[in-house]
């Protein structure tokens, strides 16, 4: 009996489940972002990040330079498949620790959609246009990851300065392309410069309509309370005294699926906590915007936003507290940036009462 060789078996498998092997790279790669990239101010997170989009280049300017030579290797496509693939899925990550559902599902929808599509889009990965754009899209949502986090604040200005800061990078880049293949370059610079440019304006557009998440902000928790006090100086690294009539079990759908019941007494006011994550040496103000759901309009009634600023560096989230006044009805806490962005909300249900329910002690 004849053995086949281990190679040749190898090769028949990957041969039979070639369509497959996208798919599997895809869900791989979002388990291994999962458990390794963490917060977006970590040195391996941003390694890892900056790694692929080094790569990526590399084969981009080998690929454009070999291509004036009528030589287009395919591996080397794959490999930028790949590289593209796994800058949008961290991406996609990291950006998904900032939003909410309500606030950036358009932005999401945007980097999971390049996720997908990138792991069938070999053969458009030809075309220097392609790759370039792909490039910027990715770049660009790194810069306005990173950049707030180097300059210490966010804001309008701050996200303008990441998108010149990718654009330079990119002419310079492409300055480098036309050194090693000019006639690339020259053939689509028209149809490059266009692509650019839309994914430029498509990003500045969904930042001001508050589209984009708030990073590198991400809320660590939320809660509504019947009070909240600072805490006794036994109860350290606690600051806070917070009772509230406590939450549903996790293991309970009433958890997931129902707003909490806040009993008060005429005349008591609501208590907002929150925790909010920011990397070190970021500072900025976040504001808690008390809304009311108005039932015969139908719609929720924003009312006054609380300002209070936070600092960065405490992995659990800088904490803070607002106090509301409100009346019996369905109302909202949001926890928003200065420019308006969502970082985060708890919906609860206040019902007037005439006495004081059991009140559940903790320290935050």
């Amino acid at each position: 009996m004849r053995l086949v060789p281990t190679h040749i078996k190898v090769r028949a498998f990957v041969d039979h489940h070639q369509k497959h092997i996208p798919a599997v790279a895809l869900l791989l790669g979002a388990i291994w972002d999962f458990f390794t990239l963490g917060r977006p101010d970590t040195l391996f997170a941003n390694a890892s990040i900056i790694s692929y989009l080094l790569v990526a280049g590399g084969c981009v300017l080998v690929l454009n330079a070999r291509s004036e030579r009528d030589k287009e290797p395919l591996w080397l496509v794959a490999l930028l498949q790949f590289c593209f693939g796994n800058l949008a899925s961290g991406l996609f990550f990291l950006y998904s620790q900032s939003a909410t559902v309500v606030g950036s599902w358009l932005f999401l929808l945007i980097l999971a959609s390049f996720v997908f599509a990138n792991e069938f889009a070999r053969k458009r990965y030809l075309r220097l246009r392609s790759q370039l754009v792909a490039y910027h899209v990715l770049l660009t949502a790194y810069l306005g990851l990173v950049v707030p986090i180097l300059v210490g604040a966010i804001g309008g200005l701050i996200f303008l300065l990441s998108c010149g800061v990718a654009l330079s990078a990119m002419a310079l880049y492409i300055g480098a392309l036309y050194a090693v293949a000019p006639k690339r370059v020259q053939n689509d610079w028209r149809g490059t410069m266009a692509g650019l440019s839309i994914v430029t304006a498509i990003f500045i557009i969904l930042y001001y309509l508050n589209l984009i998440p708030p990073v590198p902000l991400s809320l660590k928790e939320i809660r509504v309370y019947h009070s909240v006090t600072r805490a006794p100086a036994d109860k350290a690294p606690a600051i806070y005294e917070a009772k509230g009539e406590g939450a549903s079990p996790w293991y309970s759908l009433k958890h997931y699926f129902s707003a909490p019941v806040v009993h008060l007494r005429t005349g008591e006011s609501a208590y907002c906590y929150s925790a909010v994550f920011a990397p070190d040496d970021l500072s900025t103000p976040i504001y808690h915007r008390y809304s009311y759901y108005d039932e015969k309009k139908g719609a929720w009634v924003d009312g006054d936003a609380i300002a209070f600023p936070i600092r960065g560096g405490r992995s659990e989230g800088y904490r803070g507290y607002t106090i509301g006044s409100v009346v019996p009805g369905t109302w909202r806490c949001s926890v928003e940036t200065e420019g308006g962005a969502l970082i985060g909300r708890a919906t609860f249900t206040v019902v007037q009462s005439s006495t004081t329910p059991p009140l559940m002690t903790e320290y935050r």
